[in-house]
């Protein structure tokens, strides 16, 4: 899971099953997560050198920007 910013904002996301245990917090409401993918270079790598990222958004934040028809900060 990375932590890094998605620089260009282009992501490709979908959603999927993560037990409650495996989650930040275990209070969330479901297993449901969202899961988002983007390539960004490497932080201080000289040339760029492209890394692909995934960013784990966990069920509480991932209902809550369902409401908002936004999965991709």
């Amino acid at each position: 899971m990375a932590s890094e910013p998605n620089p260009s904002g282009k992501s490709l996301g979908f959603l999927c099953r993560v037990s409650n245990k495996s989650q930040p917090s275990p209070q969330n409401q479901s297993d449901i997560c969202a899961a988002a993918y983007y390539v960004a270079p490497i932080p201080g790598a000289t040339p760029p050198v492209p890394a692909l990222y995934r960013q784990l958004l966990p069920s509480d934040t991932t209902f809550t920007r369902l409401q908002c028809i936004s999965l991709v900060s």
